[in-house]
């Protein structure tokens, strides 16, 4: 679960990045007085395009990692700090594509057998079959888990 928040704090980093970036308007992406000779032309010609495409990828970088990775994860952080995980026994409905012994993460659709519920969640483990009745331990929030052995 390292691995995880890892992956966490760069898109944490990133998002901050793009913050910044995408709300003061006076940065820029190609800084005119640093530059020099064809460079310096190329950053006059095309600069405020260069920008304005580089704010549009920062707002979608904002739209889309942080109500969907950051908060969850964020949320999901006393769950790790206590190691109060989610265990559940549920059957897989897809399988985890390959059948390597790599532990990786894998995105499986799941359906708890008590609640009946059914979602993806990121499983960190080797291939996982379809039909398979398997314990995991998840957080609630984020949904990614790491199955457990029996």
């Amino acid at each position: 679960m390292i691995y995880l928040y890892i992956k966490y704090f760069f898109a944490l980093i990133g998002s901050v990045i793009a913050a910044i970036f995408l709300f003061d308007k006076k940065r820029t992406v190609l800084k005119v007085n640093k530059l020099s000779g064809k460079q310096k032309e190329f950053a006059k010609k095309y600069g405020k395009k260069v920008n304005i495409i580089v704010r549009i990828l920062c707002s979608i970088l904002l739209i889309t990692v942080v109500p969907l990775r950051v908060i969850p994860l964020t949320i999901d952080l006393p769950y790790v700090f206590t190691g109060k995980f989610q265990k559940v026994k549920v059957v897989t409905l897809t399988n985890s594509g390959g059948n390597d012994n790599l532990v990786r993460q894998r995105d499986v659709k799941i359906k708890e057998l008590y609640d009946n519920k059914e979602y993806i969640v990121h499983l960190f483990h080797t291939a996982i079959k379809e039909n398979e009745e398997i314990y995991i331990r998840i957080l609630p929030f984020s949904k990614y888990g790491v199955v457990l052995e029996e």
